[in-house]
């Protein structure tokens, strides 16, 4: 729906948006947010935030993990994605609170999807290549506020 809808296809397409925190894996905010108070103020404010279409997906999942990962999010929903090459640094305290060992040379999934397909996805990509697989990959989720295509204008719009 989003492709179609932003014509992403064409060549010199892609997508531009915005978006705040709005999941994380339970083995990730254990260890990150373990000192953080919960407070009914900031509940309240949660709920009270604007309803969003679109979420980010992202997942940090080991090299050679990585085709696995998408293919399980294509048959979850996904209808498209970007991988970025990235690599970890310093993870030691992390590590500590997790109980494992985050691998260095990663790469970074992205799906841009409807907030329908969040959850099957992000589930499916844990299934093959989660934190308590050989993939280790950190799952966590960014409700979208704003989808817009960007690229070459049509030859129909300059005319």
């Amino acid at each position: 729906a989003i492709g179609k809808r932003l014509r992403l296809a064409l060549p010199g397409r892609g997508v531009a948006f915005t978006a705040p925190l709005s999941g994380i894996s339970s083995l990730i905010s254990g260890a990150v947010l373990s000192g953080a108070e919960k407070n009914e103020k900031n509940t309240q404010k949660a709920k009270k935030e604007k309803k969003t279409m679109h979420e980010l997906v992202i997942a940090v999942v080991e090299q050679k993990f990585s085709d696995l990962a998408v293919e399980a999010a294509r048959e979850a929903g996904a209808t498209g994605g970007t991988i970025l090459h990235t690599r970890t640094v310093n993870n030691r305290a992390v590590e500590g609170k997790l109980g494992t060992t985050l691998k260095q040379e990663t790469e970074t999934l992205t799906f841009l999807t409807t907030k329908e397909y969040k959850g099957k996805i992000m589930e499916a990509v844990r299934d093959v290549a989660g934190l308590k697989t050989e993939g280790g990959a950190v799952i966590f989720s960014l409700p979208v506020d704003e989808v817009v295509g960007i690229g070459a204008p049509d030859e129909e719009e300059e005319a």
